[in-house]
């Protein structure tokens, strides 16, 4: 599955029962178990195979530069992110290729700045 995959299931179908499964992964050395939706590990791993990294190496990256969070929520916060960073992609594209300006553009619609 990848990464549009995900998000677009994830668009489809909000009210889809989720199970969190908690993982254990090796950060920096340290074990240590993360517990997450489904739909958030898919995602992470589609992100870390984008980014050519594996998925501890990501959520390595994701730890480090968290603030006060716990890692769980660093994690979902980060999904959220890129989520939102594709959706002011998608706004520039079809800007610049069907030149017109959304007046509510995907990223106004889900609480983010453009």
């Amino acid at each position: 599955m990848n990464q549009e995959d995900t998000f677009s299931d994830a668009v489809r179908s909000p009210r889809k029962v989720s199970l969190i499964k908690k993982r254990s992964l090796v950060i920096a050395g340290h074990r240590t178990s993360v517990s997450l939706e489904d739909e958030y590990w898919d995602t992470l791993k589609s992100i870390a195979a984008k980014q050519r990294v594996n998925l501890s190496q990501l959520v390595g990256t994701i730890d480090t530069g968290r603030s006060n969070n716990n890692l769980s929520s660093a994690l979902r916060l980060f999904v959220l992110d890129q989520l939102k960073q594709r959706i002011r992609e998608c706004d520039s594209f079809c800007q610049v290729r069907h030149g017109y300006q959304s007046g509510a553009s995907g990223s106004d619609m889900i609480g983010g700045a453009a």
